[in-house]
């Protein structure tokens, strides 16, 4: 009898046990769920955050700034950078580092996109991923090791910033271009684990994001601005009206015609700068291009303001539609043949 009592306590102390590890088990699976979910649901809110200030506009530097203390709340023994590749695609500087010394950050801008420039020179040079668990003894930071030690840096990871799209923009074709490199620095020696990584190569794509929007952005500007050269010094007259017959836009050549600034011919129509019958036949033929939706030519004679005389215009006036088909303007480009009617009149 005793020896079966404690056979059943033997198996009891076992099912406890058993039962404990289970529940112990159970909790850690549990406890690591929920700080999956915890981590999941920070990252999808930092990727929320930034793609808001995406769609509001937020500058360049306000987005990157925020994606890395995005890494550093994750990862709350590192320092983080975003380094960018310059315009002639040789050098880095610092696009945001929130957190590291300033006279640090004025020593790493500038670096040259070369093997052996640091952890991130060598990224941006090779394409790759870099990894510096020691800066004292690693040959890539020769250079740069003083400024990092002093700095209190001792290991440094880079990872690629890189354009994925074949997407041009302007004449530069960036697809598969390196735009810069997300730096992360230990105060002691250390490499990044999986977790670390996909965290980073998270945030990386987040930086792509905003300077791809960063440079269509400054492909629009320059777009923008090689068109208005173009219109203000064609000799041409080039005009938008909307379709009441008012004037959005009068280039340079028109606004001389009308010695008028832009402020006093947008909103007005051609009443305020030709006589009635002038400015009747006029909207006639805009009104032809508004409904039909075709393009109209013709010749006109119209007063100049300055001088008084007659001068004559061959038009071409072309309806402005949206991806609907629906017309919201008119452009009118008039070229002064004044020269050629009376060179023909002559012959």
């Amino acid at each position: 009898m005793t020896t079966l009592l404690l056979i059943l306590v033997v198996l009891l102390v076992l099912a406890l046990a058993a039962a404990a590890f289970y529940i112990t088990r159970l909790r850690r699976d549990l406890a690591d769920d929920s700080d999956a979910r915890i981590h999941s649901a920070r990252q999808e809110q930092a990727r929320n955050h930034m793609l808001e200030m995406l769609a509001q506009g937020a500058p360049l530097s306000k987005i990157l700034k925020a994606i890395a203390l995005s890494v550093e709340e994750e990862l709350p023994e590192a320092l983080c950078s975003i380094l960018l590749v310059d315009n002639e695609g040789t050098h880095l500087y610092t696009g945001a580092a929130p957190s590291l010394p300033d006279d640090y950050n004025d020593a790493v801008t500038g670096t040259e996109i070369a093997m052996g420039a640091g952890s991130f020179g060598t990224a941006a040079y090779t394409g790759q991923r870099v990894v510096v668990e020691d800066i004292q003894t690693h040959p890539y930071w020769t250079e740069l090791r003083d400024a990092a030690l002093d700095a209190g840096l001792y290991a440094c990871w880079a990872e690629v910033i890189r354009f994925t799209s074949n997407k041009q923009f302007g004449n530069k074709q960036l697809g598969g271009k390196v735009l810069g490199v997300i730096a992360v620095y230990h105060r002691a020696q250390h490499l990044p684990d999986e977790e670390e990584t996909a965290l980073v190569g998270h945030a990386a794509n987040l930086a792509q994001v905003a300077l791809a929007r960063a440079h269509a952005d400054q492909s629009l500007r320059q777009n923008e601005q090689m068109l208005s050269e173009i219109l203000e010094n064609v000799s041409a007259h080039i005009y938008m009206k909307d379709p009441q017959g008012r004037y959005l836009f009068a280039n340079r050549p028109l606004r001389l015609r009308f010695d008028a600034p832009m402020e006093e011919i947008v909103g007005y129509d051609d009443n305020k700068f030709f006589d009635a019958d002038t400015a009747a036949a006029m909207r006639e033929v805009e009104l032809l291009v508004l409904t039909e939706g075709e393009p109209q030519e013709t010749e006109e004679n119209l007063p100049n303001m300055l001088t008084g005389l007659i001068d004559v215009f061959l038009t071409v006036r072309i309806p402005l539609m949206r991806e609907d088909g629906s017309i919201y303007a008119l452009c009118g480009i008039s070229t002064d043949i004044s020269a050629r009617k009376e060179t023909e009149e002559h012959m």
